[in-house]
C-alpha cells in the first residue's frame, strides 16, 4: 500500500539525505542543469530569486547558438538556398544533415528555366545560357525579399558546408553589423580586405573591395531595392561581375566576415572551416549507426 507523503519529493529527498539514510554524491559545478534564459528566471524555483539558479560555465545550448534570437535563420529574416537541378543524393543527405544539426529552416529557390523570361529578360545580353538563368535567379530572390519586406535575407549556393558555431557568430556579428549595410559576404569570395570594424570573437567585419563570387551573401531590404535598379538591364557581364563592379564602385555598402563561416562542400573530406558542420554531422551519424 502507498504512504501519502505530504512533502514534495525533492524536499523529502533532501530530508533523507540530511539524516543519512541514503549515500549520495553531488558533481560540483554541475554538468547539467534545467534552462531558464538569465533574463527571466524567476519561475526556475517557486518563490526564488536570480541566485537560485546555476548557469553553465560552457552551455552546450549557448554553443550551437540554440537560444539565440532567430537562429534557425541566423539572424536574418530569410534562408533562400538556390538549388541546382543536378542536385546529387548525397548533397540532399549532405544539407538534411546541415538543417537536423543546426535547427535551420532553408526556402530552396530552384535555377529559372523559364525559356520566355529568360529571353525578354535578356534580349540585348550576350551572356551564355547557364549565366542567364543564374542572373534572373539571384534577381527573383531580390524581388521575393522585397515583396516579402524582409528586413533581409541569406543567399546561399546548395553545396554549402557551415561553420558548426554560426548561429552564436552571427549574434555576434549582427550586434556589430552597421544598421547601413546592404551586402554581406559569409563565405570566402572576397580575397582582398580592409579592415573595418571588429567583435567581440575571432571573427572580424571588413569592407569589401572585389568579391568573386556569390556563393554565401546576406542582402538588406534596402540592398535589394538598390540591387533591383542597378541590374534591372542586364549587360555583357555575369551577375557576379555585375555586383563586383558595382561594389568596387562604392554603390553598395558591402562587408565580408572573415574567417568565413560558410563554404562550399569538398566531397573529399577536406573542409576549409574550422569547424564544419558536415564533419560533425557524419561523424554523428557515424556513432549512431
Amino acid at each position: 500500500m502507498l504512504i501519502p507523503i505530504h512533502k514534495t519529493l525533492d524536499a523529502t529527498l533532501a530530508e533523507v539525505n540530511t539524516i543519512g539514510n541514503i549515500n549520495s554524491y553531488s558533481l560540483v559545478p554541475p554538468a547539467m542543469i534545467q534552462w531558464r534564459s538569465p533574463i527571466n528566471p524567476s519561475n526556475v524555483y517557486p518563490g526564488g530569486d536570480t541566485w537560485f539558479y546555476y548557469y553553465l560555465n560552457n552551455s552546450a545550448l549557448e554553443f550551437f547558438g540554440l537560444i539565440k534570437e532567430s537562429n534557425n535563420t541566423l539572424g536574418f529574416n530569410h534562408i533562400y538556398v538556390i538549388r541546382h537541378p543536378n542536385q546529387s543524393q548525397s548533397l540532399q543527405k549532405q544539407l538534411s544533415r546541415i538543417t537536423d544539426t543546426l535547427y535551420l529552416v532553408l526556402d530552396y529557390v530552384d535555377i529559372s528555366q523559364d525559356g520566355n523570361e529568360i529571353s525578354n529578360k535578356f534580349k540585348q545580353s550576350k551572356l551564355e545560357e547557364s549565366q542567364k538563368k543564374i542572373y534572373l535567379t539571384h534577381y527573383k530572390i531580390y524581388k521575393s525579399i522585397v515583396d516579402n519586406r524582409f528586413g533581409s535575407a541569406l543567399i546561399v549556393e546548395d553545396n554549402l558546408d557551415l561553420e558548426l558555431r554560426i548561429s552564436s557568430i552571427m549574434y555576434d556579428i549582427h550586434r556589430s553589423l552597421p544598421v547601413d549595410w546592404e551586402i554581406l559576404f559569409l563565405d570566402n569570395c572576397d580575397n582582398t580586405k580592409s579592415k573595418s570594424g571588429e567583435t567581440s570573437s575571432n571573427y572580424r567585419l571588413f569592407t569589401t573591395v572585389k568579391p568573386h563570387c556569390l556563393f554565401a551573401y546576406a542582402v538588406s531590404y534596402a540592398g535589394a531595392i538598390k540591387l533591383l535598379e542597378k541590374l534591372d538591364k542586364p549587360t555583357e557581364f555575369a551577375i557576379d561581375l555585375e555586383i563586383a563592379n558595382l561594389i568596387q564602385s562604392k554603390e553598395f555598402v558591402s562587408y565580408t566576415l572573415s574567417p568565413p563561416v560558410i563554404a562550399p562542400w569538398n566531397p573529399d573530406g577536406i573542409h576549409s572551416l574550422k569547424n564544419s558542420t558536415i564533419k560533425f554531422a557524419n561523424s554523428m551519424y557515424r556513432v549512431a549507426g
